[in-house]
């Protein structure tokens, strides 16, 4: 593989945001007009006739970070589920729907308790494991996929994403702006009413992608260990995706819990750009947003990271890599101090650009195939 694919990352502790700096002060200049409904959720909106549509940001601040102990993952599990549809949309039988997930978590809860005894039912679990399997097809029969996206996409929406960070989970899209009150109507109840229809099925998806991310993936591998020995005790040391470890027992029941304490409006952001005005945003956000009960703020703290007294190192070797790949991290700065900016500032010098000082000093005089370097953004 690459290597010196990221020599220097300027990461870790308070470390933060680093690819977006360097614009003159006159371009950071957009008049963003700001608003925040009763029950706590607060609205960014940037008006911009000169453009048909409208990009959606909603972020939850519900990211990794915040997970309870033994529960890595669930995070990132969330935002998979919340393309699932509620219990009336994205299902043609919400009643038998609902019968059919009680059903499901109940025998999953029996194979939970046997793979967690100490003499397990081998037999027993089989069993619930085939009826568990039969339910599903159940589902499936009556299962509308992707009823999100689609419903907005056949509208012209473009770009329905998600991602999970350590910090955050956030939801994306552009719409045409006479579309604009489908998306909150949609959004809304996709955010704060999911269904958690194919859960045990999302997470057989999500064990997937924790090997291809992590398994014999130089590139993955290496930001795995440098994140879990750069931090001992800060939680930003558990990879987004979750520990697979945790994946095998975690449950619809923690899912809800995690949902019930993290999103709602108190800890929720939407920014609007395009072809929308204030007064329309105002009132579309309390139509569909403002129904909802404030719930309560995500904690301004996590555990904190011991001072590093000394160099730490962890060395992988993967059977099939090539070439050597090497991060390099730094305990940074907390993001709006003035060193989070120099550090900005200092990674651009060392890798944006042919004439960076990584590119000119190591990549051109053939020491590696690629340099680089950035300063995440991270909250704590």
């Amino acid at each position: 593989m690459r290597f010196f694919k990221g020599l220097f990352s300027v990461l870790f502790a308070c470390s933060v945001l680093l690819f977006t700096a360097i614009l003159p002060v006159h371009a950071l200049s957009v008049d963003v007009k700001e608003f925040t409904l009763e029950n706590g959720m607060l609205f960014l909106v940037v008006e911009r006739d000169t453009t048909p549509q409208v990009a959606c940001r909603l972020s939850i601040r519900a990211g990794s970070a915040l997970e309870d102990f033994g529960k890595t993952g669930i995070a990132h599990m969330l935002e998979h589920m919340m393309f699932k549809g509620t219990m009336n949309f994205g299902t043609t039988d919400p009643d038998l729907d609902r019968d059919l997930q009680r059903r499901i978590e109940d025998t999953y809860q029996v194979i939970l308790r046997e793979q967690l005894s100490r003499n397990p039912d081998r037999e027993l679990i089989r069993q619930k494991r085939e009826e568990m399997e039969r339910l599903r097809r159940k589902v499936q029969e009556i299962y509308v996929p992707q009823a999100f996206s689609s419903q907005l996409e056949k509208n012209g929406a473009v770009g329905v994403n998600a991602f999970t960070s350590q910090d955050e989970t956030q939801y994306m899209v552009s719409i045409p702006s006479d579309m604009l009150e489908q998306w909150f109507s949609i959004a809304s109840e996709q955010i704060f009413e999911p269904a958690w229809r194919e859960f045990y099925v999302e997470k057989e998806v999500v064990q997937r992608e924790w090997a291809f991310r992590y398994v014999n993936n130089p590139s993955g591998a290496a930001w795995l260990d440098l994140y879990a020995t750069a931090y001992t005790a800060h939680p930003y040391r558990n990879p987004v995706i979750g520990w697979r470890a945790d994946m095998e027992y975690y449950n619809t029941t923690d899912a809800k819990k995690f949902h019930e304490i993290f999103y709602n409006p108190s800890n929720a952001v939407c920014v609007l750009v395009g072809n929308v005005r204030l007064e329309e945003a105002k009132r579309l956000a309390q139509t569909y947003f403002g129904r909802y009960p404030r719930g309560s703020r995500a904690p301004e703290k996590v555990t904190g990271e011991p001072r590093q007294e000394g160099p730490r190192r962890s060395i992988r070797y993967l059977k099939g890599a090539r070439s050597p790949l090497v991060r390099m991290g730094f305990h940074g700065a907390p993001i709006g101090s003035d060193d989070f900016f120099a550090l900005d500032a200092l990674t651009m010098v060392l890798s944006h650009g042919r004439s960076a000082r990584l590119t000119r000093e190591i990549v051109q005089k053939g020491l590696a195939m690629e340099a680089w370097a950035y300063n995440p953004d991270q909250r704590y």
